[in-house]
Order: structure tokens, then C-alpha cells, then sequence
């Protein structure tokens, strides 16, 4: 909980795990979100329970998931939300305005955040490469991406071409230059 609460030494090392996994949302022609799920380690879980299920009853209500945001959320935005998101390897801050419907819930006893990042890229008959890497540069936070699938996407109408990929990229890396960058590749365009 205090890590969300405070900056973190650059001398970290990973204290809290997560696995994350992405859905991209296509509607008409637009690329409109991108829908992150992350799934916490047991420790960092019962930290959250501890400090958040106010009646003790192992479920996180729509009120505890809302303190669970204002606590041990909102404050991801000084980190970008350890995301990088690139559209035609032009980044893209993630931005509180592109943050909507935070959810905190436990799913097999594991503490889950699910969140959208507002995107609105046009789908056009030229190929357009969205990249998303998640990763916490202090160390502090292990976040794996999953691989097969690497992500998902939905909606998508049928004049749309839609190809995922996971790339790990050596001319990004980070946390005293050790760690390259893993990102899902989603490559999009009209047929049509």
C-alpha cells in the first residue's frame, strides 16, 4: 500500500507481482480503449483486504472499490500508469483524463484491477502500429504481460484487419539499462 502512497528508491527491487493482460476495443473504424486487467500476487492482496474490506466479508464492494481507487490508484498517475503507449511510435502519456471505469475485485482470491485507457486512434487503410508496454521503472513492481494471446481485440467489423504480436525491444530498456522493454504490438488497418 505504501508503494501506491510514495516515490520508491531507484535501489528497489520487485515487491509486488502482477499479471496483466489487454483488450483493445475497435469500434467502427476507431481503436476507442484499451482495456488493462491486472491480477496481484497473494501478498500485495491481503495487504489491500487488510486495509480495505471494511466488513470483512472477502468480497470488495462498489464502495471499498472506490477507496481502493482514491488510495491505492489514482496516485499510479505520477507513474504514467506504468504504461507506454506509441501510435506510429509516437507516444502517448496516459493521462488521468484517459483513465475510466476502475474496477478492484477479487477473482480466486486474487486481488484485480481492471481499468480502460481512452485511445481514439482512426482506422484507416494505411497499417497503424499501437504498442503498449507496461512496466514500473523503480523495480518496485514486477508486471509480466502475458504472451499467448498477447492481448485481444474486440468489435472489430469486418473490413477491419487486426494482428497481435508481443516484441521485446533492447533499444528501450530501463531500471539502470538492464531490463528491455516487452510490448504487445497490435498492427490495424481497413481492407476496405
Amino acid at each position: 500500500m505504501a508503494f501506491f502512497a510514495t516515490t520508491v528508491p531507484l535501489s528497489a527491487h520487485p515487491h509486488i507481482w502482477i499479471d496483466s493482460s489487454l483488450t483493445f476495443t475497435v469500434s467502427g473504424h476507431r481503436l476507442t480503449s484499451v482495456e488493462v486487467e491486472w491480477v496481484f500476487d497473494e501478498f500485495f492482496t491481503e495487504m489491500i483486504m487488510l486495509d480495505f474490506d471494511s466488513n470483512r466479508d472477502r468480497r470488495i464492494d462498489s464502495s471499498e472499490s472506490r477507496q481502493i481507487r482514491e488510495s491505492a490508484f489514482d496516485n499510479l498517475r505520477h507513474y504514467g500508469y506504468f504504461m507506454e503507449v506509441r501510435v506510429n511510435n509516437q507516444r502517448r502519456d496516459v493521462v488521468p483524463q484517459m483513465v475510466r471505469n476502475f474496477q478492484a475485485f477479487l477473482r480466486d482470491d486474487s486481488l484485480v484491477y481492471r481499468f480502460e485507457v481512452a485511445l481514439d486512434v482512426p482506422v484507416s487503410r494505411d497499417l497503424t502500429r499501437v504498442t503498449v508496454a507496461m512496466y514500473d521503472e523503480t523495480y518496485f513492481t514486477e508486471i509480466y504481460m502475458q504472451d499467448n494471446p498477447p492481448a485481444r481485440v474486440r468489435g472489430e467489423p469486418p473490413d477491419v484487419q487486426a494482428q497481435l504480436s508481443m516484441e521485446t525491444r533492447m533499444d528501450r530498456v530501463w531500471y539502470f539499462v538492464n531490463i528491455p522493454t516487452r510490448e504487445v504490438v497490435l498492427q490495424i488497418r481497413r481492407s476496405s
